[in-house]
């Protein structure tokens, strides 16, 4: 009867292919205590969340941020998830001679306060369907340094104004978006406020469940007139 899509360049190409009506609802986050702190001195680290696989590309936020550890020693990247690459990404921090600023502690339960103790949250994947953790960084007031790539990335990320695009797997321009970033804190707030209102706007869980009831009634609406 209808289809329910991440993004607006999802919700084009489905409704070309199928003719049905396509509602586009994004992934929501709710607004925990947790990432709503906001009297907490941060400094220093950049965090990325997700499976260590090919895909998420934390090979070349490693290679990044080794063209700025030394002139940032303060700093430090910490990479939370478990995966296949595991042994790569260890052998590569060490080749660079990271291990004191680049960790990878294993998953975690708690994404939301991972972000919250962070000052920039970093993705490098080769692509997104969506990407909660963008939303989730929002929700914590943080930016985001990403590639402008397809589909959540290119939609959800305001460059800019809620985070900084990089050239697609450019690792230079991505060591240099995250340079404006770590070097300013006062446009690292600025995104990340941009960033929360945008969340508030379009991300928050109950304004997510709103645009899902309102397409559930649009259906029984039509099916209705059509009896």
């Amino acid at each position: 009867d209808g289809i329910l899509t991440l993004t607006e360049v999802d919700a084009f190409e489905y409704m070309r292919a199928t003719h049905k009506p396509v509602f586009v609802v994004p992934n929501g986050a709710p607004l925990s205590p947790q990432i709503t702190v906001q009297d907490i001195e941060r400094s220093g680290r950049i965090v990325a969340l997700g499976r260590l696989v090919r895909q998420k590309q934390f090979h070349l936020l490693i290679d990044a941020f080794a063209i700025l550890a030394r002139d940032f020693p303060g700093w430090e990247v910490v990479i939370y998830g478990d995966g296949p690459e595991k042994g790569s990404l260890e052998k590569q921090i060490q080749e660079l001679g990271l291990q004191s600023q680049v960790f990878l502690p294993g998953s975690t339960n708690n994404a939301g306060e991972a972000i919250a103790e962070s000052d920039i949250c970093a993705v490098t994947s080769e692509y997104e369907g969506f990407g909660m953790v963008f939303i989730e960084a929002y929700a914590a007031r943080k930016p985001v340094v990403t590639f402008d790539v397809e589909r959540g990335p290119k939609e959800i990320v305001i460059d800019g104004k809620t985070g900084l695009k990089a050239s697609p797997f450019d690792v230079a321009d991505y060591a240099k978006k995250l340079r404006y970033l770590m070097q300013s804190k006062r446009l690292r707030t600025e995104l990340g406020d941009a960033g929360h209102r945008l969340f508030m706007e379009k991300y928050h869980i109950e304004v997510v469940g709103r645009k899902f009831e309102a397409a559930i009634a649009t259906i029984l609406q039509t099916k209705h007139k059509n009896r």
